[in-house]
């Protein structure tokens, strides 16, 4: 092994240690409140020894249908929680995002030369700054990195994947809903072997067709079956989720991590002009648009885009890289035992330091802490952006981030009640007998029933306001 692929094994091994830490210490992984709808979700799957099939959270549509596509990464995470609290929690995702960086640093040197692959490995893992939270997306992207390199490795060996991948898929489904971009990818590669083997068309055709059936079986073996195959589509239909920010198109006028890397991508597009088969720049240019559509996509473009182009810049700038077999990444053993036990230090540390939960824009914990127990068992209308907090300290939320099970009509209703409209505003509170109020301080609601007859503020700090009906 030469010095510069010792190096870059050392540098793979040390960036994951970095990105380990990161999940630990950086409090923002705990900022967003789907992590206590999910710890909230397999808490009750633990206790109920069942599987979620109706809402049991809110009193809005308690009791409806709700496909819980992510139920067995809530159960890992309430596992986690119960068995080591929020450092238990924390150490599933630290480890699953330095295998991340691993298997990606691995799938790069397979196409290209040490310096060149750190340089993409870095820009990949980057774009996924914004969206390093808690949440089970962090826990497939090793499944992702994975399922990608295995297609591309096929590809560059003129051979399908064998269909045993399709455990892979098994288990991607029933923990995310971003399985169908394997799904996607899987047939862009095939489409490519059937394009650009035209002597042998009809035996690629069997070999793919074969591994796309696997998948597929593999992305139905869900507890809820054609259900939770539909389910991202019928997630993508609803109208009403622009105004969600994680759904909404990535806003330039802020510094965003993929800027550097499209920029990137330009001028080596513009310059040096790779020749890259029509489906990858197709594939591409899908990636750049949904990661334009949805700033959540960022990640995706890094994760996916950058293993997509690694292969034709490599070999326009290094005609003797490995190839498909690849330049194994074999860190020595030494650097295995140092990054060990950097990970097994930093965990300890984690340990010793309590995490704290206090008030956050998900979080209103300070506002809570003043509600009654018989208020709190009473009807609330609360900010959307509280209702999965609500579901993990036991109160059932008028709305919570579950866009599915609210649907598109009464999540618009919510939306068009907040513009503000004092009308829609009164009707919702009469209709569903609210009894009390969670608002962000600085939202429409808030200013809202400041000036409505008949209620009053409770309880106000920077994070949340109460309301309550005024004694008559």
């Amino acid at each position: 092994m030469t010095i510069a692929s010792r190096a870059y094994a050392a540098f793979v091994l040390a960036f994951a240690l970095l990105a380990f830490g990161l999940v630990l210490f950086v409090p923002a992984v705990l900022r967003d409140g789907d992590t206590f709808l999910h710890i909230a979700a397999g808490n009750w799957m633990l206790d109920h020894h069942a599987l979620l099939r109706a809402d049991p959270f809110s009193f809005t549509m308690r009791g409806k249908p709700w496909v819980s596509h992510e139920w067995l990464a809530e159960l890992l995470m309430a596992l986690a929680y119960r068995i080591g609290g929020w450092p238990g929690l924390l150490l599933p995702f630290a480890t699953t995002l330095a295998l991340a960086v691993i298997l990606l640093g691995a799938a790069m040197r397979r196409w290209m030369a040490p310096l060149p692959a750190a340089v993409l490995l870095f820009a990949a893992m980057y774009t996924q700054v914004p969206t390093l939270l808690a949440r089970p997306h962090l826990l497939v992207l090793p499944i992702l990195i994975a399922w990608c390199d295995a297609m591309l490795r096929a590809r560059g060996q003129k051979r399908a994947p064998h269909p045993a991948l399709a455990l892979l898929m098994v288990l991607w489904v029933n923990l995310h809903g971003s399985f169908f971009v394997g799904l996607a990818f899987a047939g862009a590669m095939a489409g490519e072997a059937w394009l650009s083997e035209a002597g042998r068309r009809a035996q690629v055709a069997r070999a793919w067709g074969v591994f796309l059936l696997a998948a597929l079986a593999g992305a139905l073996a869900t507890p809820h079956g054609i259900q939770g195959l539909l389910l991202p589509f019928h997630l993508l239909r609803m109208p009403a989720l622009s105004a969600i920010s994680e759904w909404q198109p990535t806003n330039f006028a802020t510094f965003q991590p993929m800027t550097p890397l499209l920029l990137g991508l330009l001028y080596i597009g513009l310059v040096y002009a790779p020749r890259l088969p029509r489906l990858r720049v197709a594939l591409l240019l899908a990636l750049v648009y949904t990661a334009l559509q949805h700033g959540r996509n960022q990640v995706l473009l890094g994760m996916v885009g950058l293993q997509v182009i690694a292969e034709p810049l490599g070999r326009y700038f290094h005609a003797d890289v490995p190839g498909p077999a690849g330049a194994a990444l074999r860190p020595s053993r030494p650097a295995w035992g140092a990054a060990l036990a950097g990970a097994l230090m930093l965990f300890a540390v984690r340990i010793a330091l309590p995490v704290t939960i206090g008030d956050d824009i998900t979080r209103p914990v300070s506002a809570l802490a003043h509600v009654p127990p018989a208020l709190a068992a009473q009807p609330v209308l609360n900010s959307y952006s509280f209702g999965s907090y609500l579901i993990f300290r036991g109160i059932s939320p008028f709305i919570d981030s579950r866009a599915e099970l609210y649907g598109n009509d009464f999540l618009q209703a919510y939306l068009d009640m907040a513009k503000p409209d004092h009308v829609k505003l009164e009707q919702v509170l009469a209709s569903y007998h609210i009894a009390w109020t969670l608002s962000d301080t600085h939202s429409a609601i808030a200013e809202m029933l400041d000036l409505l007859p008949g209620w009053k503020r409770l309880y106000a700090d920077d994070t949340a306001v109460i309301h309550v009906r005024a004694a008559p």
